[in-house]
């Protein structure tokens, strides 16, 4: 059973956070691309300071937090929003990577990045729900129909 209420604040929050992974992307990844081949990681795996003080500065508040995060291998930012109804929390995260790392150097990143959906409404989520509850049910009704036949003939 959905709420009303709850479902709203969620799409709020999945907007809000796809927005702003939208707007900071291209920008951290520009920025993170003037660094090709060039070290970009210190011994411990942390981003060296001339990277990060190039890198823009990210959203910081109580409904929306940007953070960086690295690995020998790649560069990601995890958008993080929330909001809260009656007195509960609902949270969501959109994570995009922009940038490669190979043996701690800057690489051209080999991916695109992607654009999220901003514009969710409750009405769709409900519709997409309801599309998905249904094709449960079918497929629930194929696999009882093909039992008998299994799904592989070796």
């Amino acid at each position: 059973m959905s709420n009303p209420a709850v479902l709203e604040a969620k799409v709020r929050i999945v907007n809000a956070a796809n927005r702003y992974v939208n707007e900071i992307a291209p920008k951290l990844r520009e920025a993170f691309e003037k660094f090709l081949g060039k070290k970009a990681l210190t011994a411990s795996g942390d981003l060296r300071y001339d990277v990060r003080m190039a890198l823009p500065t990210l959203a910081n508040d109580s409904n929306l937090t940007a953070i960086l995060r690295t690995s020998r291998y790649s560069v990601s930012c995890t958008v993080k929003t929330n909001e809260t109804v009656k007195g509960i929390a609902y949270y969501h995260e959109t994570t995009v990577y922009f940038g490669s790392i190979s043996e701690d150097n800057v690489v051209p990143f080999d991916g695109t990045l992607p654009v999220f959906k901003t514009d969710y409404t409750a009405a769709e989520v409900q519709l997409m729900r309801e599309t998905l509850a249904s094709a449960k049910t079918t497929v629930s009704q194929l696999e009882t129909m093909i039992l008998p036949f299994g799904t592989y003939d070796r």
